[in-house]
């Protein structure tokens, strides 16, 4: 739960920095005109208020980046978003079941050996499902594992259609 107080904080830290550099902009925006700058060289106090105006806006800006930096750090360390489910055929049976990605993938091998199961005992749907499935999650030329939605092999970076 660290990670919801880094975004909170972060952004906490953003709104306030944004207000501080704000009112420091609208405060020095009197003192750069023309006018303004003329009396700024008559008067040292319109000249220290002037330069004040511009301390509050540096200090918003760094605390505003300071703020977004904590926010973007406690946004990607939170915990990822719940397991993606994959459909696995389950080469006993022949059947989809829903699986949790980080939990049980079947190697390759399984794979292959469920189809020679499935031949042997004359089930052909099954061993092309199975076929179907190793087709989709390892690589035609090297057999590595493909990341879902990828185009090309991360291994051997060959198609993989």
């Amino acid at each position: 739960m660290a990670s919801g107080g880094a975004i909170v904080g972060g952004a906490l830290l953003l709104l306030i920095g944004g207000f501080i550099f704000m009112v420091g902009y609208n405060a020095s925006q009197q003192y750069s005109t023309s006018l303004g700058q003329l009396a700024r060289t008559f008067s040292p106090e319109l000249e220290q208020k002037y330069q004040y105006s511009v301390s509050l806006q540096i200090l918003g800006g760094i605390m505003s980046l300071i703020g977004l930096i904590a926010t973007i750090a406690g946004a990607s360390s939170g915990p990822s978003s719940s397991p993606t489910t994959v459909h696995v055929v389950q080469p006993q049976t022949g059947t989809f079941a829903p699986t949790r990605r980080e939990t049980s993938i079947p190697t390759r091998e399984e794979l292959l050996r469920g189809v020679i199961k499935a031949l042997d005992q004359g089930d052909t749907e099954l061993s092309r499902k199975l076929m179907d499935q190793i087709r989709s999650l390892y690589c035609s030329y090297c057999g590595a594992y493909l990341v879902d939605g990828s185009k090309f092999c991360m291994k051997c970076g060959k198609c993989r259609v």
